[in-house]
């Protein structure tokens, strides 16, 4: 039993090593680049390597791999491009407090990622991070005050969204082939509503959208539900758009 014990703690001790690092261009410490241990189904992410704080885990250092889930320590504060992006089996991202940016693609094609935990300090979401993956549901934290292009695109399973306040641009092709997409509410302070961002979302059959709104893109709206309808104020922008599009 003894020397079982040891090696235990041995493995423990080590398990940082088995992580590649580089400085980060994102502030003042590390970045994670890659994992060198034959055990990667569950990755838990160190904030802390030779006395230096890790930052960040790197643009496209996990994409493809075999991994399961995905556990970052606190401290850690930036996700970079395509992080995890095509990993087929993720189906468990836990992220720290400390999240400040998911960077563009990161869980792009991650069909077993059913739910994520957005944390509370969270502030921009990347183009296309969701992209493809089997998010059902997300809540948003108060603090998110930016998401790109794409970002929840043919999430099929994506069923009830809820924007906060904070966010007052619908980007471009945003929510893009979500066909089960059936209920979704903006705040006051939206100003504009992108180009094909709810483009094949066949399952939204209305939306109510505020004055506030003074902009429509291209497609914004084109193959939802037989029965979409607009509610709207009279005389809003977004009347003279449904009027206009026939809606």
């Amino acid at each position: 039993a003894g020397p079982a014990v040891k090696e235990e703690r041995r493995e423990t001790r080590s398990y940082g090593d088995l992580f590649q690092y580089c400085k980060s261009n994102l502030g003042n410490g590390l970045g994670v680049c890659g994992f060198g241990g034959d055990k990667n189904q569950t990755i838990i992410f160190q904030n802390r390597h030779n006395n230096q704080p890790v930052i960040e885990i790197c643009d496209e250092a996990f994409k493809g791999k075999d991994i399961q889930e995905a556990i970052l320590t606190d401290g850690i504060a930036f996700l970079g491009k395509g992080v995890f992006a095509d990993c087929r089996r993720l189906h468990q991202v836990i992220l720290p407090s400390s999240i400040r940016e998911i960077g563009d693609r990161s869980m792009e094609n991650c069909n077993m990622l059913k739910s994520v935990t957005l944390p509370v300090g969270l502030e921009r979401i990347g183009s296309d991070v969701f992209k493809g993956s089997g998010l059902r549901t997300v809540t948003f934290p108060n603090a998110l005050y930016w998401i790109g292009e794409g970002a929840f695109a043919d999430c099929q399973e994506l069923n009830n969204i809820i924007l906060p306040k904070n966010i007052d641009r619908i980007s471009a092709k945003m929510f893009e082939g979500c066909s089960n997409l059936r209920k979704f509410e903006m705040s006051e302070f939206v100003t504009e509503i992108g180009d094909k961002a709810f483009y094949r979302c066949e399952s939204l059959d209305m939306i109510y959208i505020p004055d506030s709104v003074t902009m429509i893109g291209d497609d914004a709206f084109s193959n939802t539900s037989k029965q979409f309808i607009i509610q709207c104020s009279f005389g809003s922008y977004a009347e003279q758009y449904a009027r206009k599009h026939k809606v």
